[in-house]
């Protein structure tokens, strides 16, 4: 039905499938070469060499990785006969690592970062040493070239080597270790949906310590409180990340400025928790809040201010107000165009939202112009084969549809 499309669009954020594990013959972290595909789209990603993510059980294809940069949104959808085995020698055979001038040999080669060419490749032993030579092991990992975070797969794997080298020291440092636990669980937040158990757990183990060495009121527990709350409302449990993030919110107003740029994800995640228990107006209170709060930091026209507009946005339009939705989607729309240009991947969220704002103000002409222009970034983003792309077109075909009926209807009367 539209009304459950409509749904289906407020609540995409991304992918519209979970990642699951891969149980044949393609294991997660696997490279492989792409071929066979016949669409337009699909020619131009024949010969790439890609990573295996996981896979969609809804539609049985795997999800591919062309570039180490790449977010899960710009992921691949692929047919498993359409892949052939790419060792990673084979995806890094002209390359060689930045730091000790080696090839892969017996060891891999990784793209951790957005430095290209002859910066591109490093062994994951030499970017461990490169790491630790900083001294900033309470850091999460960055690249030492262009200081940009190392991908969510490089950085698990460099803090559970620390993790395990700073858990045998005997007398180990427990600030230094609770900080450790709760960078690798960042890391593994961001890897996909299936780590947000593991990220969790890692999470309280950092809390437990940081709470039986300093206190229950210590202002540094603000970090891990604000992670463990967001974590717990991607799993499903608003009632514990509600718990642990009105905690979070008074530590830190208690401290009164410590840790207040914090303040606007805690309040933006209090807010997303309570709107998915369906208390809409209280979500729109700590949305207003966070806003606010990052209009005061930052100035009424920055990009950090478009998390908090969209939110308002989706929250105004499920209490039916689709006109205040508009004017707070127009913003964030205007700011995002300035920062990232008109066809980039980080506008669809706010087109969407738009798109479902217009079919609520009754305008089906204004919304199939805003899905269509979703759906050609979606196209050239993702490929014709996408889920994303199969999703608007099932909505533009009902809109049109919707849109014929009413001009039917115009020219009986």
């Amino acid at each position: 039905t539209s009304g459950s499309r409509v749904q289906a669009v407020l609540a995409q954020g991304g992918l519209t499938s979970p990642v699951h594990t891969m149980p044949i013959a393609w294991p997660v972290g696997s490279f492989c070469a792409i071929q066979g595909l016949q669409s337009a789209a699909g020619c131009l990603l024949n010969g790439r060499i890609g990573e295996v993510m996981g896979a969609d059980e809804k539609t049985d294809r795997l999800w591919v990785r062309l570039d180490p940069r790449d977010s899960q949104s710009k992921w691949k959808q692929i047919k498993p006969e359409n892949l052939r085995e790419a060792p990673t020698a084979a995806a890094n055979a002209n390359h060689e690592c930045r730091f000790c001038l080696e090839g892969a040999g017996g060891e891999p080669l990784l793209s951790p970062c957005p430095c290209r060419g002859s910066m591109s490749c490093v062994h994951l032993r030499c970017l461990q040493n490169a790491y630790l030579s900083q001294g900033a092991t309470i850091a999460y990992p960055r690249c030492p070239t262009c200081k940009r975070k190392c991908d969510a797969r490089t950085a698990v794997m460099l803090l559970e080597n620390l993790r395990e080298k700073v858990e045998q020291e005997p007398a180990k440092d427990v600030y230094v270790f609770a900080q450790i636990l709760t960078n690798l669980g960042n890391a593994y937040h961001e890897l996909d949906l299936s780590h947000v158990q593991k990220a969790i757990e890692l999470f309280e183990r950092a809390l437990d310590i940081q709470e039986h060495q300093y206190g229950s009121q210590y202002s540094e527990l603000v970090p891990t409180l604000c992670n463990l709350g967001a974590a717990y409302r991607e799993i499903g449990d608003c009632g514990k990340s509600i718990e642990v993030l009105q905690r979070t919110l008074a530590l830190q107003e208690k401290e009164g400025g410590l840790h207040d740029h914090l303040q606007a994800p805690t309040l933006g995640n209090l807010g997303s928790a309570f709107g998915q228990l369906g208390h809409t107006h209280q979500a729109i209170s700590f949305f207003q809040r966070a806003l606010a709060n990052l209009e005061r930091d930052y100035g009424s026209q920055h990009y950090e201010l478009t998390g908090s507009l969209n939110n308002l946005g989706k929250a105004y339009l499920r209490l039916g107000d689709a006109g205040k939705a508009l004017e707070v989607l127009v913003r964030a729309l205007a700011i995002t165009t300035r920062e990232c240009g008109s066809e980039h991947l980080d506008i669809l969220p706010t087109l969407k939202t738009l798109g479902v704002a217009n079919m609520q103000m009754g305008d089906a002409k204004k919304a199939i112009d805003i899905f269509e222009r979703v759906l050609a970034i979606e196209k050239h983003e993702y490929g014709l084969e996408h889920a994303n792309v199969a999703q608007t077109l099932e909505l533009l075909d009902q809109l049109n549809a919707t849109q014929a009926i009413v001009r039917m209807e115009g020219a009986h009367d």
